[in-house]
C-alpha cells in the first residue's frame, strides 16, 4: 500500500530552505514534488519523494540542527484541520488525545503514543517503522510538538524531559536552549515530557 504524507505539511521546510537563501522550487522538483501541491490542502504526497526531499534538505544545507529551526516556521495550516482542532483544545491533554486520533491525517508512517508516569505525560514520537530516520526528522517532529504547546499553554511552559533518538550533534546548545533544559540523546525514542499539571491546566 502507497503511504502518504499531507502536501502542506512540508511548507515549513519549503519555507526554511529559502530562509537560507536556496531556491526551494529546484529541491522540491529534484525530490519529484510539484511545489504547487504545498498550496493544495486536498493533496497528498508519497512518502517516499518526501524523505528524499528531506536527503536533498540535508546535503544542501550542511547544519544539523536546522530541524529546531524550521520551528520557527510553523503555523497550524500545515497540519490542516488538526492544526486547528489543537488550537481550539482547552487543555494540551486534549490536544494531544486528538493528535494521536489524527496523525495520519497528516502522515501515514508516524505515531503518536502517550505514557503516563510519576505526575508526567510522556509524548513519545514512534518512527521506528518509518522511513524518516535523520537526525533533523526527529529534531523537528519533537521541536514541533513543543512549539505546538507553547503556542497554546505560553512561551514559559517547560518540559520535564527531552529524549532524541541520535547523536549529541556538534550544535547542542541550540537544541538544549530551544527546549530550555539539557537534552538526552542516543535515546532508545524520540520523546517529550511534560508535568500531567500543565497538560491538564485550563
Amino acid at each position: 500500500m502507497q503511504l502518504t504524507h499531507f502536501a502542506p505539511a512540508t511548507n515549513m521546510l519549503w519555507k526554511h530552505i529559502e530562509s537560507c537563501g536556496h531556491d526551494p522550487a529546484t529541491v522540491y522538483r529534484r525530490a519529484g514534488i510539484d511545489p504547487a501541491l504545498l498550496k493544495d490542502s486536498d493533496a497528498r504526497i508519497d512518502v517516499s519523494y518526501v524523505d528524499e526531499l528531506w536527503r536533498l534538505a540535508v546535503e544542501l544545507l550542511d547544519d544539523p540542527c536546522f530541524g529546531i529551526k524550521m520551528t520557527a516556521h510553523w503555523h497550524p495550516s500545515y497540519v490542516g484541520a488538526l492544526g486547528y482542532a489543537w488550537c481550539a483544545s482547552s487543555t494540551l491533554r486534549t490536544a494531544f488525545n486528538r493528535m494521536v486520533r489524527y496523525i495520519h491525517v497528516v502522515t501515514e508512517i508516524l505515531n503518536i503514543k502517550l505514557e503516563e508516569a510519576a505526575g508526567d505525560l510522556k509524548i513519545i514520537v514512534d518512527l521506528e517503522n518509518s522511513m524518516f530516520k535523520l537526525p533533523q526528522q526527529h529534531d523537528v517532529m519533537v521541536s514541533v510538538l513543543m512549539h505546538m504547546c507553547r503556542f497554546n499553554y505560553g512561551e514559559q511552559l517547560m518540559p520535564t524531559d527531552v529524549c532524541l533518538a541520535h547523536e549529541k550533534p556538534p550544535c547542542e546548545k541550540i537544541i538544549s536552549d530551544f527546549f530550555g533544559m539539557p537534552v538526552k540523546y542516543d535515546a532508545a525514542e524520540s520523546s517529550l515530557t511534560l508535568a500531567t499539571r500543565d497538560v491538564d491546566l485550563k
